[in-house]
């Protein structure tokens, strides 16, 4: 949706793809490093949060972009929050299971991502329709913002899980 929407705002669809490349860059930049820093600092449940708010004000702020350059930045924040959700959430999915279940536990993991890779889109498709594509990326935006509040609820969950990753 990204291209089009940047196309809409008046830019070609090669900036649109460039813009694009700022959702992936950062996060395959940075991820690296994130995931060393979160196993030596055990900041599994600062780095979920940190990363559901990055990732939704940048793409709540995208979604008011008007030049190619607020579009990559607010794109490459979204990714760096991206970065540091996904990171967590993995080495939690890690620490759930032993040895002999990684496999399983990493396809559960995979299904549920594709899944949102289904539906996402369709998903955005329908509220685009409605209430157009800027309208779309605040709808997502404010979404991931408000993840915040249950994983707030489930704290101490991965505050275990971190202690016993150590």
């Amino acid at each position: 949706m990204e291209p089009l929407f940047i196309n809409q705002a008046g830019a070609s669809y090669a900036v649109g793809g460039i813009v694009l490349s700022f959702f992936v860059a950062p996060f395959a930049l940075f991820g690296y490093a994130i995931g060393r820093w979160i196993d030596r600092t055990q900041k599994r449940f600062f780095s979920i949060i940190f990363g559901l708010v990055c990732a939704g004000f940048g793409i709540l702020f995208f979604s008011f972009a008007t030049t190619p350059f607020w579009f990559c930045f607010f794109a490459a924040l979204a990714s760096v929050g991206f970065a540091f959700f996904y990171v967590s959430i993995n080495g939690i999915f890690d620490s759930l299971s032993d040895h002999h279940r990684r496999g399983h536990m990493t396809g559960v993991w995979q299904a549920a991502e594709d899944i949102g890779f289904v539906l996402g889109p369709i998903a955005g498709g329908i509220i685009a329709d409605f209430i157009g594509m800027r309208g779309a990326f605040f709808v997502f935006g404010a979404l991931f913002l408000m993840l915040t509040l249950p994983v707030i609820f489930v704290r101490r969950n991965i505050q275990f899980y971190e202690k016993k990753a150590a």
